[in-house]
């Protein structure tokens, strides 16, 4: 039978684990907000039109395709609000934001948490991120697999089965993730 003392150890622990995720939560809500109200109403640069057509009619957009980012876009042209525009920027900017925390956990794990959330708030706002989180294009839902990858493989015991699907969903995103796969498998061995 558990002591009283341990499970109010255990419940206090409990409750400062639940009151973290809501300050995570919270920063994670405001870095959206941020990013939905400085988001262009209109269609960005370079291949974003040809990416939304394609991802609206499930067409390819030029070599080589990014089927697998194609058919979450899709999914993302179904919500009932906005412009299909604002619908993709939305899985931009959404996955920019798991960016943000999976940069916070990572270095949490190696740093302080004030060095962690400097971290994690500096890329939130950096100009690459910010510009690619108010884009449509495949570079931040690919950087979140990415990242996804990496968090995975820094834990203590890696889950080698999911790192390997993971890219090879990612490389459906963006071929160039295969580029990353030395440095995984290193990581997750050590």
């Amino acid at each position: 039978m558990p002591s009283r003392t341990g499970s109010l150890q255990n419940s206090a622990g409990i409750s400062d684990k639940m009151e973290k995720m809501k300050k995570g939560l919270g920063i994670a809500v405001l870095i959206l907000v941020v990013y939905r109200l400085t988001a262009s109403p209109t269609i960005g640069w370079v291949d974003s039109g040809v990416i939304a057509a394609a991802a609206n009619t499930l067409g390819i957009p030029n070599p080589p395709g990014f089927p697998a980012y194609l058919l979450i876009a899709n999914l993302f042209t179904k919500i009932p609000w906005g412009t299909v525009v604002s619908r993709l920027q939305l899985l931009s900017q959404l996955s920019s934001v798991g960016i943000v925390m999976l940069v916070y956990w990572i270095v949490s794990k190696y740093a302080s948490r004030k060095s962690a959330l400097f971290s994690a708030i500096s890329l939130a706002f950096s100009y690459g991120l910010w510009q690619q989180a108010n884009n449509v294009e495949t570079y931040s839902l690919t950087n979140f697999v990415l990242f996804f990858i990496l968090f995975l493989a820094s834990r203590e015991k890696p889950k080698r089965w999911l790192i390997g699907l993971l890219l090879g969903v990612g490389s459906g995103l963006n071929p160039t993730i295969v580029a990353v796969i030395p440095g995984i498998l290193v990581i997750a061995r050590s």
